[in-house]
């Protein structure tokens, strides 16, 4: 997709205007790195690449606020956590944010919206006793 490229997004009434050859949910942020702090690391723990395995967060990968609950979601419901805490990280300047054109309303006025570069995203783990 160019620069002057249009795409009509899927979940609310607005056109993306995108920068880079990216999926049609591209005004999201997308994290550049998962990460887990507070994850037992002995045996019998899985390790952060298997957590990430049953997550819809992915690296690179626009994702929304619903997508980080469903994770803390699927994690809790692994049994292993007492609690699971999602954190973001904000984007660096290397991570240049995105642009779109919201509307208001059927037949509403357009607005630009700005979508800033997300870091990446933490879940902060509390393990269950084993």
């Amino acid at each position: 997709m160019s620069s002057l490229d249009f795409e009509v997004g899927k979940s609310m009434r607005e056109i993306r205007i995108c920068r880079c050859n990216c999926p049609s949910n591209a005004l999201s942020p997308s994290p550049s790195q998962i990460s887990f702090e507070g994850l037992p690391t002995e045996s019998g723990w899985p390790t952060p690449t298997q957590l990430k395995k049953i997550l819809l967060t992915r690296n690179g990968q626009p994702v929304s606020m619903q997508d980080i609950e469903a994770d803390v979601v699927t994690l809790q419901a692994t049994g292993l956590f007492k609690s699971v805490r999602p954190g973001a990280a904000q984007g660096g300047m290397d991570d240049a944010p995105q642009f779109g054109v919201a509307f208001s309303g059927e037949g509403g006025s357009a607005q630009l919206k700005t979508v800033l570069p997300l870091g990446g995203v933490r879940f902060t783990v509390v393990p269950r006793c084993r």
